[in-house]
């Protein structure tokens, strides 16, 4: 029989004596970076090979549990000294954490310190991130333990209840927002339709307005004039495409309308419908909208987008400009047939019924029987394309609720058209 220690016992056996270094050195106040480095390598090193598929710890991983590691690595990273090793110790735990098995995420040893470590990291943007990204691909695995960052009781900030989204809106600044957009699209789809999330991002958190505030900036950034066709809009439209996958990845309709809502108070009211009325912005932010229709997913906020357009005041402009005389403006007139003609090749359920449909009116047909022939075709079409459009739309266009709509909507253009006996129209 060998005398040898084995493997694992001389992992624990060096674990134990690099902990008991790091924890000295923590209350003589003489810490170094490179008392923990040794201590954290073996732990991440056995976190590779040690766990079971179950996620059952090794005798490392026992240890960290046991000691309650990661509380001190806290401890530590609160009181930043030496200089930098809070942001060490962020990269440290990501590396610890992307490595340890969902059910052991759920030890009060290692969720706590993680909420902890997030409410700190703010000022450490990269390493913070990284460590939210960890966590938040952890959660779409297993939506469940997002409750595991939620804090309560009568010693916690309002803002602090909810750790993630807190981290999140700390480290929404310079280079790091589209990274941090990012990951919050990811935890709304992971997180989708779990009130207490929603609750808390509507009640307690800011990042709703960040988002707004950033988009209407972004827009209002936009040059006045374009040149050769250069929009350059790429900061506007990466926003504009984290807020509508917001909008597709929530199930709340209380967190979609209050988005939306910002949304059409602060960009489509208060800048979209002054700059399409004035003289001097008229021009390029029809484009600009145009531009929007053109890359924006299916989703509410492209909807609302659509309906903005289709309201009666604003539609009334529109179309007012299409026609070309001596006193107009032969690009504005140009630029907004192309959003028609955007809107139209968008296949949507309200461009169809607003723009076509309720304009099929019987005494505009002419008695000329080949062009009553042609109205019959077109009207043909028509129908065709509305009862495809449902097969051929996103998923978001073919929810139960949206299904309802079109259901109903071919069915009263169907009766519309067998009231005036242009053509035979099955169902």
């Amino acid at each position: 029989m060998s005398h040898f220690p084995s493997a694992e016992n001389s992992s624990l056996s060096e674990l134990k004596k690099h902990w008991d270094v790091v924890t000295l050195a923590w209350q003589n106040g003489d810490l170094e970076r490179n008392h923990l480095n040794a201590a954290l390598n073996i732990i991440i090193s056995e976190l590779v090979s040690k766990q079971d598929d179950l996620g059952t710890p090794g005798p490392c991983m026992e240890f960290l549990l046991q000691n309650h590691m990661l509380k001190l690595l806290y401890q530590i990273a609160e009181n930043n000294n030496p200089p930098e090793i809070k942001k060490w110790i962020l990269r440290a735990v990501s590396n610890i954490v992307s490595r340890i098995k969902q059910q052991l995420i759920a030890h009060i040893s290692i969720c706590l310190p993680l909420s902890q470590l997030l409410l700190i990291g703010g000022s450490e943007k990269e390493p913070c991130l990284q460590l939210l990204s960890v966590i938040i691909n952890k959660l779409e695995e297993n939506p469940f333990l997002v409750h595991l960052f939620f804090a309560s009781g009568p010693s916690v900030l309002p803002s602090h209840r909810f750790s993630l989204i807190f981290a999140l809106e700390s480290c929404y600044f310079g280079k790091w927002k589209q990274r941090t957009r990012d990951l919050f699209v990811l935890l709304a789809k992971s997180t989708s339709g779990n009130p207490d999330v929603d609750g808390f991002v509507l009640e307690f958190s800011g990042i709703l307005d960040i988002l707004v505030q950033e988009l209407v900036k972004d827009f209002c950034s936009l040059p006045g004039d374009i040149v050769d066709n250069d929009l350059k809009m790429g900061d506007f439209i990466k926003t504009v495409h984290t807020c509508a996958q917001l909008t597709q990845a929530k199930e709340s309709k209380s967190f979609n309308h209050e988005l939306i809502s910002k949304i059409k108070a602060k960009l489509f009211t208060e800048i979209f419908t002054p700059r399409l009325q004035e003289q001097e912005s008229r021009n390029t932010c029809t484009v600009y909208i145009r531009e929007i229709l053109l890359v924006i997913e299916p989703s509410p906020l492209r909807d609302e987008l659509i309906s903005f357009l289709l309201s009666a005041p604003l539609r009334s402009l529109l179309i007012s400009r299409i026609t070309v005389g001596e006193n107009s403006d032969e690009t504005l007139s140009i630029n907004t047939i192309k959003l028609f003609s955007t809107l139209l090749n968008l296949h949507h359920r309200n461009v169809i019924w607003e723009l076509i449909l309720t304009h099929l009116d019987q005494k505009q047909i002419s008695p000329n029987p080949e062009m009553a022939s042609l109205w019959k075709q077109n009207i043909s079409r028509i129908l065709d394309l509305i009862v495809k459009v449902p097969q051929d739309a996103s998923a978001y266009d073919n929810n139960n609720e949206h299904s309802r709509y079109w259901s109903t909507l071919v069915s009263l253009s169907h009766r519309r058209i067998r009231e005036w006996n242009f053509i035979q129209v099955e169902g």
